[in-house]
């Protein structure tokens, strides 16, 4: 028979295997924002007892991101209704990825490190899968999100970087310490693609450690300063300009009309264009830059 309690929040504890490990600030306020009109909660917080170290608290089993919200209102939150289950620690995990499919949406680092949790508790993928009706493919893609760095996987979170297996896999092929300084670099791109991903990482993973850093990586791998060219017109840049925005896997540019430019001038534009680079510090992956190819294209094009 199920024991029903009314609780402040005081009295409730995050589940320790909680499945999101992200809250989203805007949906935790609204949800706080419900609790105080309607003078509690619409369903039932579902709660098993804690250890007797915690002495007369419970566990939420479903119900975190409402105790969360609960936590905002403090001392003014009204009692929340909870239901007591009896259940394996199992149990307990799975009924937290059934009870959150139909609720809002859980960011995928969490349900990655939550299929975890559950291997780790003896259930093979497929237990998973048909325990709860999530495919076993998805469950597999999720978990390489788990052995992320934290700091990455709060990228992810935030909607920075794409939640990809293969771009996860690709950023763990490179020590910790790079992989999270390239994925922070990455990240300042708003469009950066799966595939910009990959390549950095691979690139990344080839560096030579004595390689010395390049002042001018533009121009330098370009073959722009052994040039003897003054200037190239504006025909020559229009159409080096147009293939490399139609290989280009993050941007496609607009050209514009413009004066002959002067070979330094473009030149310099090369150089300024690098010293804004978030990814500058990491010239292992100059050579596919787009500054650089433009460059490259110009030189060639007699």
């Amino acid at each position: 028979m199920k024991k029903t309690l009314m609780l402040k929040p005081k009295n409730l504890l995050t589940h320790p295997e909680n499945m999101r490990r992200f809250y989203p600030v805007d949906q935790v306020k609204e949800m706080a924002s419900s609790i105080a009109a309607v003078g509690g909660v619409m369903h039932p917080i579902i709660i098993v007892k804690a250890g007797a170290k915690h002495g007369h608290k419970y566990h939420v089993v479903d119900g975190n991101m409402r105790l969360a919200a609960a936590r905002i209102l403090g001392d003014k939150c009204p009692p929340l209704q909870c239901t007591v289950v009896t259940q394996s620690k199992a149990q307990q995990q799975l009924s937290m990825i059934v009870t959150n499919k139909i609720r809002y949406d859980v960011d995928p680092v969490s349900e990655g490190l939550h299929y975890r949790a559950l291997q780790n508790e003896g259930l093979s993928v497929r237990d998973i899968s048909r325990r709860t009706g999530v495919y076993e493919s998805r469950i597999n893609n999720r978990k390489v999100l788990a052995d992320l760095p934290e700091e990455i996987q709060q990228l992810i979170v935030d909607g920075k970087l794409p939640a990809d297996n293969k771009a996860a896999k690709a950023l763990m092929s490179v020590p910790k310490k790079q992989s999270i300084k390239l994925a922070r670099r990455l990240s300042q791109n708003p469009n950066v693609k799966i595939k910009t991903i990959v390549l950095a990482a691979e690139k990344l993973a080839t560096i030579d450690a004595g390689e010395k850093t390049m002042k001018r990586p533009a121009v330098k791998l370009s073959g722009a300063l052994d040039s003897e060219k003054k200037s190239t017109n504006v025909k020559a840049v229009r159409a080096a300009a147009a293939k490399t925005c139609s290989s280009c896997n993050q941007y496609e540019g607009k050209l514009r009309k413009t004066s002959e430019p002067a070979w330094s001038m473009v030149v310099h534009a090369a150089d300024k264009t690098c010293s804004k680079c978030p990814l500058k510090d990491m010239q292992n992956i100059c050579g596919s830059c787009p500054a650089v190819q433009l460059l490259k294209k110009l030189v060639n094009d007699e």
